[in-house]
């Protein structure tokens, strides 16, 4: 449910899908055998998953300040 409401909405989001599936059954056989490296990896994990999130936020607020910034622009020109 997460994966297809979050994860899978952003080209970011849909590569590490892709990517987990393609790598993660060897990666999780190897830090299966470390608790150390097991707790790293699912730390790892969470952060990545939670940068995928707030890219699309990040987007967002990119485009509206681009937007923002031309539209002063025009108004100091005259245009608006």
């Amino acid at each position: 449910e997460f994966r297809d409401r979050h994860l899978a909405q952003t080209s970011a989001g849909r590569a590490f899908i892709s990517s987990y599936y393609q790598y993660g059954p060897y990666a999780a056989a190897f830090v299966q055998r470390f608790s150390t490296l097991r707790k790293l990896a699912r730390k790892c994990l969470d952060v990545i998953v939670q940068m995928i999130e707030h890219s699309t936020d990040i987007s967002r607020e990119l485009v509206a300040a681009d937007m923002r910034k031309k539209m002063n622009e025009h108004k100091t020109r005259g245009d608006a």
